[in-house]
């Protein structure tokens, strides 16, 4: 007697038992840590304190706590802003490169009226950065309206245009001539930095991200646009017969999208760094494309993949302040989100053992 493995698409509504598989997950991304500390010859007090700085302290320590909630503002501004344009089937990689030009835009207002009242300032400094980061994905929605050029190449190519422009701009016009021979613009007025909780480093940022998260929601789920952004997702033939403009519709959702990205840059600069340094976004716009996979284009779940998300960055910081080589560090969230992505799997899929009769 013989038995198969098969994989069944589960029903349309139907996924399981998230959190069961979730809770697995994590489990098993623990286990293959810990196996893997323990090959490369870590003790097994050195492992669990690893596992502890991962896991525990991210979330039940002050600095834990803060660096995760910082970590979370750009990762979950660049998930809402590629989650605008999932729906829609448009492929926007460039959350990145659009991040970039948001802090770029921020930056030149900052430097250009530094003695602004702090308000006035903040508040064209978002404007800025959310143009620039429009702007900047307009540039791939245009061939791909009109063109039908790959939106996905694109937004791709535009990522590295626009960090190697940050990068001129910082080595030359912007050089901070105090800045010791350091590729780094020179600061940021006061004014110019947003509002942080007293006694913690936590911005406004974090208000933004959340705002910008109940926006998408009500947008897409409750607007007359945010329906046919959906309904050009399932089926654009049945959208172009029901008489909606799928050339406007690309253009403006990939604006959309431009623009909540821009704000993410614009947040880093004012709360975070108060200087346009080469890495303003550690990987942010990348990070952002798999928190909106994994969340569904959810907006309860982008927050909670985007706090997820956070704390394996911090977590990982942490484990290199244990003595952990990056490269073991980084190895070890490889491992951690490759369990997370694979028996995300299992939410769309039921895993079926098969008995087959021998033939006789």
């Amino acid at each position: 007697m013989k038995y198969s493995v098969t994989f069944k698409k589960r029903m349309e509504g139907s996924s399981g038992n998230i959190l069961t598989i979730r809770i697995l997950a994590i489990v098993a991304a623990i286990t293959a840590t810990a196996v893997l500390l323990l090959i490369l010859g870590y003790s097994p007090a050195k492992i669990a304190r690893v596992l502890q700085g991962i896991f525990i302290s991210t979330f039940l320590s002050r600095y834990g706590i803060m660096d995760t909630l910082t970590k979370t503002i750009p990762l979950l501004l660049c998930a809402v802003a590629v989650s605008y344009a999932f729906r829609m089937k448009m492929w926007n990689i460039g959350a990145e490169g659009q991040l970039a030009m948001g802090a770029f835009a921020a930056n030149a207002v900052a430097l250009a009226f530094p003695d602004i009242p702090a308000v006035p300032l903040i508040l064209l400094m978002i404007a800025a950065g959310m143009l620039a980061g429009m702007v900047w994905a307009l540039l791939a929605a245009l061939p791909r309206a009109l063109m039908g050029v790959s939106e996905t190449i694109m937004t791709l190519m535009l990522n590295y245009v626009a960090l190697m422009l940050l990068q001129y701009m910082i080595l030359g016009v912007w050089k901070d001539p105090a800045g010791k021979g350091f590729p780094i613009a020179p600061p940021i007025g006061r004014n110019a930095w947003f509002p942080a909780i007293p006694g913690t480093y936590i911005h406004m940022g974090l208000l933004i991200g959340l705002i910008m998260t109940v926006v998408y929601a009500f947008v897409i789920g409750r607007t007359k646009w945010g329906f046919e952004v959906r309904t050009i997702g399932e089926s654009p033939s049945a959208a172009r017969y029901a008489g909606m403009n799928l050339t406007l519709n690309m253009l403006l959702v990939l604006g959309v999208s431009g623009a909540v990205a821009g704000l993410a840059g614009v947040s880093e600069l004012a709360g975070i760094a108060h200087r346009l340094e080469m890495n303003i976004s550690a990987g942010y716009g990348f990070t952002a494309v798999i928190i909106a996979w994994l969340a569904r284009l959810n907006p309860i779940g982008l927050v909670v993949m985007s706090v997820f998300m956070a704390a394996l960055l911090v977590g990982g910081g942490y484990v290199q302040i244990l003595g952990i080589p990056y490269a073991v560090a980084t190895l070890i969230q490889g491992i951690i989100l490759f369990f997370v992505l694979g028996f995300d799997a299992l939410t769309r899929y039921e895993i079926r053992i098969v008995r087959k009769e021998a033939a006789r």
